[in-house]
């Protein structure tokens, strides 16, 4: 069977696949009109009959059956079904055009501008006397599907005298009054448009024919409806005038000239046209557009809602004081035209004529810029109103007890962040440098007003290049100076900042100042406590109300994010004492918490124990799990932290944060981290003029740069470090400066030089760990350099000094010693190896991989794997070879030592090549 197509409304046509197909007449097409008419259920046997045959049942039953059998000849086998002891017609209710009909007509509830689209478009569905052709009387048919018309008309008049098209209807109801002369709504509506249109007479004259012809028809007289309208005219009631017989208010300022990338927000906003429900909040921080999103869409639906627009800036956060809930509604009544002195006195009395005063009217309320829910509940209608509610607040209260949608608005995404730019700057000066209109864009953090007010400086400046403007925002060490406008308050972001700063309890505000300082966007909640110096309780209570304002948002249960912007506008207000206070807290909380990361993570040379702090409460770590975790969310706060202490003078904190955090980047292999801090401390050590440290940053810089191949550098600071070591006489400092010499000529492919670095440190001896590093050096050296017997002799010579460094006792020298083992081990594989001795090299190398997996020496770990894989590829094992060597790759790429993973690469390469040779 084709696609079926059931037409009722006028004459009874069926269509198959968009062609007309002729019925049977007579009650086979009866039968298909009851059968459309009931919806997709079925219908009784006895039911049809009644319909079509009347009360013979006993002779017409078989005829029913014969009637379905012509039919699904027509329509198809499958079109009629027998269910339920009588038969269904098996069509889609969208294929038959009552159903269609109801459905348009019955829609959701919404603006009556899109309602009586619906009703005008179902209307029009209409073609003529119903069921016309069927060649047989359905009175019960017909009747309902004229009732369904009549409803309709009913609801098309009623939808137009409620957008003050009472003209129209006057000019329309004359013809179905005359048709439906009993229709007691339809004279009713009539009298209603009439009076409108000035007619009072004829409206009288139209009550009074009403009277008369259910007199003489009915012998009754009109019902309350027609009879109260009757009344109404007679006393020239002001409520029949259009809009209510009251002054339609019109308050909406003017739309904003652009809005930028809110569609989505723009379509969630228009569900409360619908009801669902007819209270919006538009939240969001200051600077983002609230303001301008409603007032868009506001305009935009305005000819929807005939009862007018009220407009009403409550001045929550601003100049001066918020409104007052009695002076909101106060304006909101004299916008209706309602007298103070018939308000009432009470806020409650004002509150509820406010109510009364809306209520029935089809009105748009914009509330903006309230402070909190207590200046916005009293302001509320009761029903039939659509109303938007703008604030930094969130308003609790009006979700909770009035169900209001809640519209969270952040800010704008980078490309439309770049066409709003655009918009106001000109599209050619950002089309020309795209990378530099972008970089803009997030130094205003991506707020609109932020964003216009940048762009309104380009556009003053049309002779300088975007990427200049660009290059001066980024370097401006006041960027909320660049976004001011002349004298304008409104547009200045560090003054709509500022209403949100005064909103906040003193606590709040003194935690929010204490939290810019800190040097990253995003912190955790004990770090923000520390700074503020509050307990815990207290930091999430002040994160809550900051969230609240949109002024920071969580990002996780404790971690929190200050907006840039926000964080600038707070480092502005932290002055003196209390900056010097808070980076105090700051230092001290960070570095037990580092100490504490060391401890859990039980890395090698990690600190002594720290004096108590007594006023932060550092973390302290279960697991290593844990610690390592938070070393690695927090690497860009401490690198920070140090930053800022070096340029707040604080050249101590910045070597003791540097000396913890050292500890931990060396053991996960972070060269890049290395560097910066160890750049920090450098300086810092010189400011105070300090060669010790110096000397000590000098050769951690040099370990960052041989990690990262820069082996001429590597080895220019270790010669520094060396130069100061020598200058002061310290022979201890020569030595292991030396041995990080001798290993960075050893990675430089320069053997020959390390040797006599090493046996220099030899001689220099101050600690057991030089020494052995001394030993295992010189071992490494010879072996590259060809001597493998002496190298035999010093790996020897370095496993019995750890074997020294373990008998010495103590949890710290064992640790220290089976480290030191496990790596001679691994450098007598490579010696064992070069021997040909491969059972006795591979059983060194898998010893040395055991150890560093215990240890957690990811450098050792890969390094003894790809000297496995080197005797396993030696041994024609090219398969294990292969997969060995991925292993290490894997822990380069973990700990991002992306230089040794370009080597092992190579190696994988050649493996690969040999394999498919083989």
């Amino acid at each position: 069977m084709g696609t079926l197509d059931i037409h009722l409304l006028g004459p009874l046509l069926v269509r198959i696949d968009g062609e007309t197909v002729p019925l049977p007449g007579g009650r086979p097409a009866a039968l298909l009109a009851v059968l459309a008419l009931a919806g997709g259920r079925p219908v009784t046997t006895d039911e049809l009959v009644e319909q079509i045959w009347g009360d013979r049942l006993g002779e017409t039953r078989n005829a029913v059956a014969v009637g379905v059998s012509r039919l699904r000849k027509v329509l198809g086998a499958g079109a009629v079904v027998a269910e339920g002891g009588g038969y269904r017609l098996a069509v889609p209710a969208e294929d038959i055009d009552v159903s269609r009909f109801s459905g348009l007509v019955e829609g959701p509830d919404g603006p009556p501008r899109a309602r009586l689209a619906r009703v005008e478009e179902a209307l029009a569905l209409w073609r003529g006397e119903p069921l016309a052709g069927v060649g047989i009387d359905l009175p019960i048919a017909v009747g309902h599907l004229r009732e369904l018309r009549l409803r309709a008309e009913e609801l098309a008049a009623e939808l137009r005298l409620e957008l003050d098209e009472h003209h129209r209807v006057a000019a329309e109801l004359p013809g179905l009054v005359a048709a439906y002369p009993l229709h007691e709504r339809f004279t009713t509506l009539l009298m209603t448009a009439q009076y409108r249109c000035g007619r009072q007479g004829e409206a009288l004259q139209a009550f009074e024919h009403l009277r008369k012809t259910l007199a003489e028809e009915l012998g009754v007289d009109p019902g309350p409806g027609a009879r109260r309208m009757h009344q109404r005219i007679l006393e020239a009631d002001p409520e029949l005038e259009a809009g209510g017989g009251r002054a339609v208010p019109a308050q909406l300022p003017p739309p904003p000239p652009r809005l930028v990338g809110r569609d989505v927000e723009l379509a969630t906003l228009d569900a409360l046209m619908r009801g669902e429900p007819s209270i919006g909040i538009v939240t969001g921080p200051a600077g983002v557009g609230k303001t301008a999103l409603a007032l868009a869409w506001a305009h935009a639906v305005r000819g929807d809602l005939p009862g007018g627009q009220l407009y009403l800036d409550l001045n929550g956060f601003g100049p001066g004081e918020p409104l007052s809930p009695e002076d909101a509604v106060t304006a909101l009544l004299q916008g209706l035209t309602i007298t103070e002195t018939e308000a009432g006195g009470t806020l409650e009395a004002r509150s509820a004529r406010l109510r009364t005063a809306l209520s029935g009217r089809r009105l748009l309320l914009v509330l903006d810029n309230a402070r909190d829910s207590a200046q916005v509940l009293p302001l509320l209608p009761g029903s039939g109103c659509v109303t938007v509610v703008t604030s930094r607040a969130r308003l609790p209260e009006l979700t909770t007890r009035h169900a209001a949608r809640r519209l969270v608005l952040g800010a704008l995404g980078p490309a439309d962040s770049v066409l709003l730019l655009g918009s106001v700057a000109g599209p050619d000066r950002i089309a020309a440098d795209p990378a530099a209109a972008q970089r803009i864009a997030e130094l205003c953090d991506r707020l609109p007003l932020a964003t216009v007010i940048l762009a309104e400086r380009i556009a003053r400046s049309p002779d300088v290049p975007v990427g200049e403007l660009a290059a001066e925002l980024a370097a401006e060490q006041r960027r909320l100076d660049a976004l001011e406008v002349g004298g304008d308050l409104a547009v200045s972001m560090r003054v709509v900042l500022g209403w949100s700063y005064g909103a906040l309890p003193d606590a709040t505000r003194a935690f929010l100042r204490a939290v810019g300082a800190h040097p990253v966007a995003e912190f955790d909640l004990a770090a923000a406590a520390a700074a503020a110096g509050v307990p815990g309780a207290h930091a999430r209570h002040a994160v809550d109300e900051l969230t609240g304002l949109h002024l920071a948002r969580r990002v996780t249960g404790s971690r929190v994010v200050l907006h840039d912007l926000v964080r600038e506008y707070a480092g502005e207000l932290l002055q003196g004492k209390e900056r010097a206070d808070v980076l105090d807290r700051l230092l001290a909380w960070y570095q037990h918490t580092i100490a504490a990361a060391c401890t859990a993570l039980d890395v090698r040379g990690r600190p002594n124990p720290l004096p108590p702090a007594d006023d932060v409460t550092p973390l302290h770590f279960g697991t290593r799990a844990d610690a390592l975790r938070w070393c690695e969310t927090e690497g860009r706060a401490v690198l920070g932290l140090a930053d800022t202490a070096a340029r707040a003078g604080r050249h101590d904190a910045v070597s003791a944060i540097a000396g913890l955090y050292w500890t931990y980047l060396d053991t996960r292999g972070r060269p890049h981290e290395v560097q910066a801090i160890c750049r920090l401390a450098l300086s810092a050590a010189r400011a105070e003029g300090d060669a010790v440290a110096e000397a000590l940053h000098l050769n951690r810089l040099g370990i960052a740069h041989l990690l990262l191949g820069d082996f001429a550098v590597a080895e220019e600071h270790a010669r520094a470090a060396l130069a100061l070591d020598r200058a002061r006489g310290d022979h201890a400092a020569e030595a292991e400066t030396l041995v990080n010499l001798a290993r960075i000529l050893i990675y430089a492919a320069r053997p020959a030089d390390a040797i006599p670095l090493c046996r220099q440190a030899l001689a220099r001896l101050a600690r057991p760990e030089t020494g052995w590093r001394a030993w295992n050096n010189l071992a490494t050296a010879q072996q590259a350099a060809g001597h493998t017997a002496d190298a035999l002799q010093s790996i020897e010579r370095a496993l019995r000094a750890a074997d020294l460094l373990a008998a010495a006792g103590g949890h710290e020298q064992t640790l220290d010693a089976a480290g030191m083992r496990a790596y001679s081990s691994d450098t007598r594989g490579h010696i064992l190896l070069q021997l040909h001795r491969r059972a006795e090299a591979l059983d060194d190398f898998r010893h040395a991989h055991h150890a560093a997996v215990e240890l957690g020496e990811w450098r050792l770990e890969a390094e003894a794997l790809i000297g496995a894989g080197q005797v396993l590829h030696v041994q024609g094992r090219t398969g294990q070879a292969h997969q060995t060597w991925t292993k290490a790759l894997d822990v380069y790429l973990d700990v991002e030592a992306h230089t040794a993973a370009a080597r092992l690469r190579e190696k994988l390469v050649t493996c690969c090549a040999a394999a498919a040779a083989s």
